[in-house]
């Protein structure tokens, strides 16, 4: 599969990783998981980065991934790229799969 369908997801929450991996592999997305900003594989940065806010307010490096970056909450008051799509919660799928596509 290319890197266009690869998305790299950080969120702490195990039960929202599990799901939102399973509903992204439906939509033919290549999901790898994290629940640490500090787990990042070398090719994470050429992957779009799906993040729960949880994982930016309490991580230990400032360095987000370089890629495409989709922010499940709220951006106030953190220090994220200026191009980062913030989707609200409650998350509906749709809006993060048309981010997705969106940014490639």
């Amino acid at each position: 599969m290319s890197s266009s369908n690869t998305v790299l997801l950080i969120a702490r929450d195990s039960a929202l990783r599990k799901s939102l991996a399973f509903a992204l592999e439906v939509e033919g997305f290549v999901v790898h998981v994290s629940d640490r900003w500090d787990t990042l594989d070398a090719a994470a940065p050429a992957w779009r980065t799906v993040v729960d806010e949880a994982c930016c307010r309490n991580r230990q490096h400032a360095t987000p991934p370089s890629g495409p970056l989709i922010l499940l909450g709220s951006p106030t008051g953190l220090d994220l790229p200026e191009d980062t799509v913030a989707l609200s919660k409650p998350l509906r799928m749709p809006e993060l799969l048309r981010a997705l596509r969106n940014n490639p």
